[in-house]
């Protein structure tokens, strides 16, 4: 009898256990059809690793047998396999076979969507649901015991004892001290009037981070990308850029200005511009996270971001929300911060407020003019800190200073400095 790539496979694992979990990685679900048989020995080799971290095939006969499965044709197929170390190769060729099978269907599926349905636009948006799932089994995430996330949650806390904090910093000590800096997977967002600053702390926070070797992606829907070198390189070098367009610039602060854009140009920071939806979004990042090592994603700003679709009986509340939830879920897929800016309104909540705070992790509040505090050539404003673990004040709490001359933020400590610790001999 030859064996079928599948029977050959399964023979393969369980002789190598050890590459259990590199297969399981590479196997969509529903890989195996030639036998059924195959796929609940798979299942059952998986549920043996997960509970007990071997292959034990005493282990996977008692597994096997309580779900009424013969498992006297395996000894068969061992005897017959030589070629165990070819397990991942043959994973990789059921994996292909499963993409050319699912691939054809998908095909089936989007034409089958333009074909029968008069409304293009839905169409495009079941088109964009069927591509989903069909990527979504080859980058599938697997469920693990506690125990693998309590090892995970022990390797955090000794980082966090050694100083090896795994946050990335605004670059403001009030925020960082306040909120701890930006998690992996957080969704943190800047929300402001307009016109009140929160595109500059993203670009402050962003460049200052690229300039400490943290690579960022910043995509902006609101300016161009030329506008934004020229925001940092203007407050690096305090020059107001009125003087800019008003050629009203010495020879030395053209040269200083040339210098330093010069200096941003080489920083590993990325830019996108125009018009993009959320979709857009999610390419660019895991092309730039995956290849250009990103560590974190910045939006400008999350009401200029367009919806895939947009319905009439869609409202501009239903629309954000899909926007703010797309942003979510590629900082927890990539396992990134990503900063969302978003407009107040004159009641000082984030437009389309239930939509924006139900997904974000923490959020930055600017607040009016109302209760500024004038301090030489800026001003203090006072920040309100909004976070889903943690403190959570109201404003004033946290401060900023804001250099109205150069257009900047600055730290404005309202922190104590520590007490001195006592040698202890």
């Amino acid at each position: 009898m030859k064996l079928s790539l599948e029977q050959t496979f399964i023979a393969s694992a369980l002789s190598l256990g050890e590459q259990v979990t590199e297969a399981r990685a590479i196997l969509p679900d529903g890989s195996f059809f030639q036998d059924p048989q195959c796929a609940s020995l798979w299942e059952s080799i998986l549920d043996t690793f997960d509970n007990h971290g071997t292959v034990d095939f005493v282990l996977i006969e008692d597994y096997a047998k309580s779900r009424n499965l013969d498992t006297f044709p395996v000894y068969e197929w061992c005897s017959k396999v030589d070629t165990y170390t070819r397990v991942i190769v043959h994973a990789r060729k059921i994996a292909e076979n499963y993409m050319k099978r699912m691939g054809e269907k998908s095909l089936i599926e989007l034409y089958t969507d333009f074909r029968d349905n008069p409304d293009p636009f839905e169409a495009i948006e079941s088109s964009i649901s069927t591509l989903a799932a069909l990527v979504g089994q080859f980058k599938k995430e697997h469920a693990v015991s506690m125990s693998t996330v309590a090892g995970e949650a022990h390797t955090e806390l000794e980082n966090i004892r050694k100083g090896m904090q795994s946050s990335i910093p605004f670059g403001f000590f009030d925020l960082d001290f306040t909120t701890g800096g930006m998690e992996k997977g957080d969704l943190v967002i800047i929300a402001a009037l307009e016109k009140h600053g929160k595109t500059t702390l993203m670009l402050q926070t962003m460049f200052q981070n690229a300039e400490h070797g943290i690579p960022g992606i910043i995509f902006s829907a609101e300016m161009k990308r030329k506008q934004l070198l020229f925001r940092y390189a203007l407050i690096k070098e305090s020059i107001p850029w009125i003087k800019v367009k008003r050629n009203n610039l010495s020879e030395e602060d053209w040269a200083r200005l040339s210098r330093r854009i010069n200096m941003i140009g080489s920083l590993p920071l990325y830019v996108r511009d125009g018009v993009m939806t959320v979709s857009d979004i999610y390419s660019d990042a895991e092309r730039f996270i995956t290849e250009r090592g990103v560590k974190i994603a910045a939006v400008d700003y999350i009401q200029k971001i367009v919806p895939i679709t947009k319905k009439s009986t869609d409202n501009r509340e239903r629309e954000i929300a899909s926007i703010s939830s797309g942003l979510k879920n590629i900082a927890m897929k990539f396992d990134v911060p990503v900063i969302g800016l978003s407009q107040l309104n004159k009641e000082m909540r984030a437009r389309e407020s239930m939509a924006v705070e139900q997904d974000m992790d923490k959020m930055i509040i600017i607040d009016s003019d109302d209760h500024h505090e004038i301090v030489g050539s800026g001003k203090v404003v006072g920040v309100k800190i909004r976070q889903r673990m943690g403190l959570s004040g109201g404003f004033g709490d946290t401060k900023l200073f804001y250099d109205t001359l150069n257009g900047s933020w600055r730290s404005h400590s309202n922190v104590p400095e520590p007490e001195p610790q006592q040698d202890a001999f």
